[in-house]
């Protein structure tokens, strides 16, 4: 009985630490309308930002990056607002050659440098979809 409830008391002790080690490196910078910008996704931004242009991570790379990466994130939440009125899709395909396009065709390699650098793939191919159906819309919009 005493082992079980140490087992209980560790177990839950184990999860408060993590969540509270979880607020203490994520936490909101902005709010677009009903979107939210946190400092995790501004490290996301910069990194994956150097990463792809294949410049190094340093520092003052990183510092040069900051306004331009929260500008970046605003325009895209934005966007990302609009074009969810909208039933637009993007096809897989499109994504994949945007993705050979930069990675000189290894896309693997890539999705290798952001799990090596702690980042989230997901979140750069969400705001890749996001340009993309950002472009769709202004193209049904003006091309007549």
């Amino acid at each position: 009985m005493i082992k079980k409830t140490y087992c209980i008391y560790f177990f839950l002790l184990f999860l408060v630490t993590n969540a509270l080690h979880a607020n203490v490196e994520s936490f909101i910078v902005v709010k677009v309308d009903n979107q939210i910008i946190t400092n995790y996704e501004i490290k996301n931004k910069i990194l994956s930002t150097l990463i792809i242009s294949g410049k190094e991570i340093t520092q003052k790379n990183i510092d040069s990056l900051k306004k331009e990466s929260l500008a970046s994130l605003i325009n895209s939440k934005l966007k990302f607002i609009e074009v969810s009125k909208f039933n637009l899709t993007v096809s897989d395909n499109q994504i994949n050659q945007y993705l050979n396009s930069i990675s000189s065709n290894n896309i693997q390699l890539l999705k290798d440098k952001f799990k090596i650098n702690e980042l989230d793939f997901d979140l750069f191919l969400k705001e890749v979809e996001t340009e993309f159906k950002w472009q769709k819309l202004i193209y049904e919009i003006y091309s007549n």
